[in-house]
């Protein structure tokens, strides 16, 4: 994840230089957006670690990847705008942990919720690194007994 950091940085400088996009609505909403941006790389890591020891069980990778990326695509918001989901499906978007790569610090940035709903959105999203954090500890602890390496 540290290695995407570069890209990440001149993909983000490209876009403004380019796209000169609106700036965020208080300085407080920047901060704000800044921390949940900094959230995204635990959350990051806490799905894939989990996906990462899907591949221990199942012994294949590609479908786990690709059913990962489609769910990360699908629900955060990046192949289909959460408004324009029915209420029902974006309720199932807002409870699973996805929703936090690009709505919240979005919604943060563009003054979409107060200040209250952005620290309970920070909130949400330090919650689902930490449960996710915790989940994967439980699991490895139990697959690292089942596991057995051959060779040499």
């Amino acid at each position: 994840m540290v290695a995407s950091v570069p890209a990440a940085i001149l993909g983000t400088v490209a876009a403004a230089l380019l796209f000169r996009p609106a700036g965020p609505v208080s300085p407080l909403a920047a901060g704000l957006t800044a921390v949940s941006v900094l959230l995204i790389f635990p959350l990051a890591f806490g799905i894939n670690y989990l996906s990462v020891l899907t591949c221990f069980v199942t012994q294949r990778y590609l479908g786990i990847q690709w059913a990962r990326d489609t769910m990360l695509a699908f629900f955060s918001g990046m192949m289909v705008p959460l408004t324009l989901m029915p209420v029902w499906l974006q309720g199932v978007a807002w409870a699973l942990p996805f929703v936090h790569f690009t709505t919240t610090p979005a919604s943060i940035y563009l003054g979409r919720v107060g200040t209250a709903g952005a620290l309970g959105l920070l909130a949400a999203q330090a919650a689902w690194a930490l449960g996710l954090w915790v989940v994967g500890k439980l699991i490895w602890s139990q697959l690292v007994k089942k596991v057995t390496v051959h060779g040499g």
